[in-house]
């Protein structure tokens, strides 16, 4: 079985119901003696007793680790008698820089009571980095758009949004292209993303564009079966090469090739199918 072990003094000490009994088992003169002596005058406030056991202390053993740390509470203890020699204590110890004005009583009053709201309108915001894209987030980016009115930030800005339902996208895309100095469809990598529909927007807004095979291909893409079909199944590939079709089938002649591979492909369907279409054919 384990014994309980005798507690210390400094555990007799702290529980003690009668402290100045405790105290009565040092031996006067030591360290230790010291040490609770002062901290003992300091608990229960006998500051200038305290002030005379550390004294004393000092004069004895020195400043210590432990008198060093009574010292820096007897000073504080003793703010509401001597704050001169407290503050002089702090700022010499600890570098403290204690000598800040006191706030006005009437300071309150001068302060806002609420915030200008210019400062926290997020479209406010947006619009002083109007000619600055580069300063907003990707998270906000999307509602500058409307507000660009310059080819070199619609620019920047293109390049970076990477989401289609940005509003008035198709009316930003469409302005850059019909810009004198413009590269074309495809130069921004939102081109292609654009969904159908957006690409069919865009081609009725720029009729030209079906010129431009970046956005032919970009078309073709949106053609391709998605992944849950596969082109090894008949059934799936006649209905993609009659999409193919009728895609091509309104394509200005310099698609000749691609309107050739189509329909070249779609003959020798046919032909495995033992179903030739003349009309085709001669087409």
């Amino acid at each position: 079985m384990a014994t309980a072990q005798e507690i210390g003094f400094s555990e007799r000490f702290a529980l003690a119901e009668n402290r100045d009994t405790a105290l009565k088992e040092l031996i006067p003169g030591t360290d230790t003696y010291f040490y609770y002596h002062c901290l003992h005058c300091q608990t229960i406030g006998k500051i200038a007793e305290a002030r005379g056991h550390l004294e004393a202390w000092i004069a004895k053993f020195g400043l210590n680790e432990q008198a060093k740390r009574i010292q820096t509470r007897q000073f504080i203890l003793e703010y509401n008698s001597n704050s001169k020699s407290t503050l002089d204590y702090l700022r010499s110890e600890f570098g403290f820089n204690i000598d800040h004005p006191a706030p006005r009583k009437d300071e309150a009053a001068e302060l806002q009571t609420k915030l200008d709201p210019n400062a926290i309108n997020w479209k406010t915001i947006l619009q002083s980095h109007v000619n600055n894209p580069g300063a907003i987030e990707n998270v906000a980016l999307a509602h500058l758009g409307p507000m660009l009115n310059q080819p070199a930030t619609t620019r920047t800005w293109l390049e970076r949004i990477d989401r289609v339902d940005a509003p008035g996208l198709i009316e930003i895309i469409e302005r850059e292209l019909n810009m004198p100095d413009s590269r074309g469809f495809g130069w921004a990598a939102i081109h292609n993303q654009l969904t159908t529909a957006q690409l069919l927007d865009l081609q009725k807004r720029i009729p030209k564009l079906i010129e431009s095979n970046a956005f032919v291909q970009a078309r073709l893409r949106r053609i391709r079966p998605n992944d849950d079909s596969s082109l090894e199944d008949r059934g799936v590939l006649r209905d993609h090469l009659t999409s193919l079709e009728t895609f091509v089938t309104g394509l200005p002649e310099s698609q000749n090739s691609l309107i050739a591979a189509v329909l070249y492909n779609r003959l020798q369907f046919d032909e495995r199918d033992g179903n030739m279409d003349r009309d085709r054919f001669l087409r």
